[in-house]
């Protein structure tokens, strides 16, 4: 079912951020990992990732696409969770 598909995606995914070399291939894997969080109802699992899409790239210019995207997520993530500090920084 969708639920089960969306928990190994989250796994893999999750696995992906800690197999592959800090570059684009990661920051993409991490940005996925957060659509399951959020997916799943873990806001704030998935406004962590977000924001660590958002920042956590500068020195990879192909990666420099899904600043503004995880910015947005971010918000909408935070706002879910309850937490105003993070959704206003992003």
């Amino acid at each position: 079912n969708s639920a089960e598909r969306i928990r190994a995606a989250e796994t893999n995914f999750q696995a992906a951020t800690v197999l592959l070399p800090h570059g684009v291939d990661q920051a993409v894997a991490r940005f996925k990992w957060a659509d399951c969080l959020f997916s799943r109802g873990e806001a704030a699992g998935a406004a962590t990732n977000y924001l660590q899409v958002a920042t956590g790239y500068p020195d990879v210019a192909e990666a420099r696409s899904l600043v503004e995207p995880a910015l947005h997520q971010t918000v909408i993530a935070a706002t879910e969770a309850g937490d105003a500090a993070s959704a206003k920084a992003a």
